[in-house]
């Protein structure tokens, strides 16, 4: 299966990984070693004594490939045996259990990479702009300064989290985080939602009037309450005419 996003890796960070250094550590050494691991890819070092085996874990809905980093391994799989050497690589479809199995007297390492084709989940919606705009004062959230993306959470179905960082503590229990685009203007901050979440609060335009700022002591984040906008939508829902 998959490994687990740790809650220390930022969704959106370049993250650099050096399966060399992997091979020199312990060597002989067998199993897996992650080397880099986001939301949607995982990427592992999978390593057997000589003579050993490695088996690839079964992924139902993605597609895993293989690099031979060195050694040279015969794969077993549902079309028969082959063999490949380093160099070579070996691309397992989703659902298909895959063996390697090394032939010579070198240790056998292979760099699995995991990631899955999100467009083809059920749901999925790209992080892409909404157009979805926030007016956020500026002094609300930057008193430790801002960088190149602010992060958005949401905290419950009328209330958003607008920070600068996306690892605090109190982050964890938002059950969507993600980064977003933003612009100056003025002292403000023009907050432009990810299209995935306003699809999830339901907007597709927000007045001024639809939404309150609530400043954090820390001056880090602020909350947006949204509910003069869930009001309004309600009260909206309750005059229109019933379908006929």
């Amino acid at each position: 299966m998959a490994a687990r996003l740790p809650d220390s890796i930022i969704p959106d960070a370049v993250q650099i990984f050096d399966a060399g250094a992997a091979l020199t550590t312990d060597p002989g050494a067998s199993g897996h070693a992650t080397m880099a691991v986001s939301p949607n890819c995982t990427i592992e070092v999978l390593r057997a004594a000589p003579r050993g085996q490695v088996e690839v874990p079964v992924e139902r809905d993605a597609d895993v490939i293989v690099l031979v980093l060195g050694g040279e391994a015969n794969v077993e799989g549902p079309s028969g045996t082959r063999t490949v050497h380093r160099d070579q690589g070996v691309l397992i479809p989703a659902g298909v259990r895959c063996a390697f199995t090394s032939m010579s007297d070198e240790e056998l390492a292979l760099l699995s990479f995991r990631s899955d084709s999100a467009e083809s989940r059920p749901g999925y919606v790209p992080n892409m702009p909404s157009g979805v705009k926030i007016r956020v004062p500026q002094a609300e959230v930057a008193a430790k300064g801002i960088g190149k993306h602010l992060y958005v959470f949401a905290v419950d179905h009328r209330t958003i989290r607008v920070a600068v960082n996306a690892t605090q503590e109190w982050n964890q229990g938002a059950f969507l985080r993600m980064n977003c685009e933003y612009e100056h203007v003025g002292d403000d901050l023009l907050v432009n939602l990810p299209e995935r979440m306003a699809r999830w609060y339901g907007v597709k335009v927000l007045s001024e009037a639809d939404y309150r700022i609530v400043p954090q002591p820390d001056a880090t984040s602020a909350l947006v309450d949204l509910t003069p906008f869930v009001e309004r939508e309600v009260a909206a829902a309750l005059i229109s005419p019933a379908p006929s």
